[in-house]
């Protein structure tokens, strides 16, 4: 079992400093405050992809802007006769 690339020798270490240096009844709390900043950005992570996705979806459904203005004046052209259309 690696986490992040140590092994259970390595964690047991730190897990033994870090009680040393906060003491065991700070020891919780940062472990809550950690714990809490995870969520949110887990939550915030999961936020944007949710965004990024819905736009990445409207954006396929819609023919782009560029698109949308030759269509329409493509159909206003294809309204008019030949003999409407004069030079200026």
């Amino acid at each position: 079992m690696d986490v992040f690339g140590l092994g259970p020798v390595e964690v047991l270490v730190i897990l033994i400093i870090a009680l040393i240096v906060f003491g065991p009844g700070k020891l919780p709390e940062i472990g809550a405050g950690i714990g809490r900043a995870v969520r949110e950005f887990r939550k915030a992570t999961t936020e944007l992809t949710r965004d990024i996705t819905r736009d990445i979806t409207e954006a396929r459904a819609a023919p782009p802007k560029s698109d949308q203005a030759k269509i329409a004046s493509s159909n206003d052209d294809s309204e008019k006769s030949p003999g409407d259309i004069t030079k200026t």
